[in-house]
């Protein structure tokens, strides 16, 4: 103290150094003044929420996609009432879930991170930290949590890490408690899939037709639906592709040589001639389980005349899914 004094003398004479030591006195004063907490009252069972679901991921999204996501509007009731002011502070569990960047925490599953919301403030690594104001009587909620699964990078499907996701504590005047968790239950993140359930080869039956039954070059018969056996994920995007031998174009299948002449199959997929040889969007399933494409084989006159006999056509077929 005797050198501090010291230094002051020497800054200014007798009276100016006190004003200036009174000037340092009153700034310290000012920074450690403490808000006055009031009292809060709280449930007799803390809140929860658990979060379950089941996600599809598709190759083609890119980085930063939401793979999906899940809002929950109802309010949670973390205190019955407050008089006077609190402290609210949320604050991700990083030991569990590490942050991949300041707002998106790493979800247990490779390429797969977790954003979450509340209030319609995004968490961050940082101070999640709010004051309010109780009036005594009102309760205090907590209303619109928002989770959010974002990409961000490659994906290996597979379950997240289970456990404490976010903590939600309040401090009054009686300290810190504990008011409200978030959780990660059973969430699954899938890599949007198709598989062939039957047998890779599709017999089609055409069935046996009269000549007569034509009308003229370019008339067709009655469709018959070809079914491939499919069962996809929900979400996957269903593409084919056939390859066969066609001279007509129009999607029209040559018949087998040998036989029948005058005549092919035009294939048919949502009622539009299938351009072969090429990838064509099917559509994307709504849903888990059986797949259909809408896909039609028909009898179609090629010529001006009909030789009778065998008809007969193999087209190779490739589904591709993302």
């Amino acid at each position: 103290m005797k050198n501090f004094c010291n230094i002051l003398r020497k800054i200014g004479s007798g009276k100016s150094g006190l004003r200036t030591l009174l000037a340092v006195v009153l700034l310290v004063g000012g920074v450690n003044n403490a808000m006055a907490l009031g009292v809060c009252t709280y449930p007799t069972t803390e809140p929860q929420l658990i979060l379950n679901a089941d996600f599809t991921s598709q190759q083609d999204w890119p980085t930063g996609f939401v793979i999906g996501g899940m809002t929950y509007s109802q309010p949670y009731r973390v205190a019955e009432n407050c008089s006077g002011e609190y402290q609210m502070t949320k604050t991700v569990n990083t030991a569990v879930y590490p942050s991949a960047t300041s707002t998106i925490f790493k979800s247990g599953v490779e390429g797969v991170g977790i954003r979450l919301a509340i209030g319609g403030a995004t968490l961050s690594t940082g101070a999640n930290q709010t004051n309010g104001n109780g009036d005594g009587s009102s309760p205090v909620n907590l209303q619109v949590i928002d989770v959010e699964f974002v990409k961000t990078g490659d994906i290996v499907p597979g379950p997240m890490t289970p456990g404490k996701l976010a903590t939600i504590e309040m401090k009054d005047s009686a300290g810190t408690k504990q008011v409200f968790t978030v959780n990660i239950g059973s969430v699954n993140i899938k890599q949007s899939s198709c598989e062939i359930t039957g047998s890779s080869a599709i017999p089609v039956s055409m069935g046996d037709v009269m000549k007569e039954d034509f009308q003229g070059k370019n008339s067709t018969l009655k469709p018959q639906n070809i079914n491939i056996p499919l069962q996809c994920s929900a979400g996957t995007k269903v593409n084919i592709n056939f390859d066969a031998k066609s001279s007509k174009g129009n999607g029209i299948i040559d018949l087998t040589a040998g036989g029948s002449e005058g005549v092919g199959i035009q294939l048919k997929l949502n009622s539009t001639p299938v351009e072969l040889n090429k990838t064509l969007f099917v559509a994307q399933a709504t849903e888990q389980g059986a797949f259909n494409i809408p896909l039609t084989a028909a009898y179609i006159q090629t010529a001006d005349t009909i030789k009778p006999g065998i008809a007969n056509a193999v087209a190779n077929f490739t589904v591709t899914y993302e």
